[in-house]
């Protein structure tokens, strides 16, 4: 998965290279489409999507990367691109009365990170990590959930460094003393700089091609219009998440359109608007919210290092 995800941006940042300076024709309507076609690729190109919002996403093969746009004169663009979460990991959390005194994780985008995991409280000297996936694993099943039977306490995060020096962990202060928790793994990627194109009469000049790419309006392609608008709404660290009971996220724009109502006794979001039933996993008729632990504190320590998988996934 891992590497899947750093090929789609890596096709992303070489579509991104097209963009460059140049100046031509003042036109200020630039909102739309533009293909950015790839170098003898058969599968085709990217796409550029601009909003009059000043905000943008560039789109390839399932892929997409997002950010704001401004003007620096009449004619040249400058593209600002998002950048990578501040922290390998986030963490959020919610009160779950019916787990009692125990507590649970699901993890998200952990299987190839080689992660590991403490929970609880831990005394001078080393801490004990344990791995969370075996290595190399394959197979995976859906959702990778671990329960214990105790309160989470603080929870711990790292990944083992390269050479022998002390581990950056990250731990979670558990002050709301939530016991279900999402910990999602953040892929560091490089900064995108900034990039640049003109506006010329007949649309966007991209000088590596040299060539002008003609606007498409969003009104020829309402579903293309409509999808780049949610993904540059999106916020990339939300307050809050929602998640069914079979851990299908909900999206934030989703969840805003569905009609869901707080049912204080199943502490859950509820809607009506959905025709999914009970056996199936994208049922989205109840919704759990999860709120973000902001409080982190990243130490270098000593670790005890337990090998043991908390999960041990392996083709047949």
């Amino acid at each position: 998965m891992k590497n899947k995800l750093i090929m789609k941006s890596a096709l992303i940042i070489f579509f991104i290279g097209f963009f460059n300076v140049s100046y031509g024709q003042k036109t200020l309507d630039i909102e739309g489409l533009y293909n950015l076609p790839g170098s003898g690729d058969p599968q085709g190109g990217a796409t550029l999507g601009v909003l009059k919002n000043n905000k943008f996403a560039v789109m390839a093969f399932g892929a997409a990367e997002t950010g704001t746009w401004k003007m620096i004169n009449d004619t040249l663009i400058e593209f600002n691109f998002k950048n990578s979460p501040s922290n390998l990991y986030t963490l959020y959390g919610r009160r779950d009365n019916n787990l009692a005194d125990s507590s649970r994780i699901f993890f998200q985008e952990f299987e190839t990170s080689g992660s590991f995991i403490h929970v609880g409280k831990s005394g001078p000297g080393k801490i004990r990590m344990k791995r969370i996936f075996n290595e190399e694993a394959s197979c995976i099943a859906f959702p990778n959930v671990y329960t214990q039977k105790s309160e989470a306490g603080n929870i711990s995060f790292a990944k083992q460094p390269y050479e022998d020096e002390q581990w950056n962990i990250y731990t979670f202060n558990n002050e709301e003393k939530c016991n279900d928790f999402v910990a999602i793994m953040n892929y560091k990627k490089d900064p995108i700089p900034p990039v640049y194109a003109s506006i010329q009469k007949e649309g966007l000049y991209f000088l590596k091609e040299k060539r002008v790419s003609k606007k498409k309006p969003f009104d020829t392609d309402k579903e293309a219009h409509a999808f780049i608008n949610e993904i540059v709404n999106s916020d990339p660290d939300p307050e809050t998440l929602y998640f069914t009971p079979r851990y299908k996220e909900v999206k934030t724009q989703e969840f805003k359109n569905s009609g869901y109502v707080y049912d204080k006794e199943k502490e859950a979001f509820i809607t009506t608007n959905s025709d999914s039933n009970d056996s199936d996993f994208n049922d989205v008729r109840i919704v759990y919210p999860f709120k973000a632990i902001r409080k982190i504190s990243i130490t270098k320590r000593d670790v005890e290092i337990d090998t043991e998988p908390i999960f041990n996934f392996e083709c047949k």
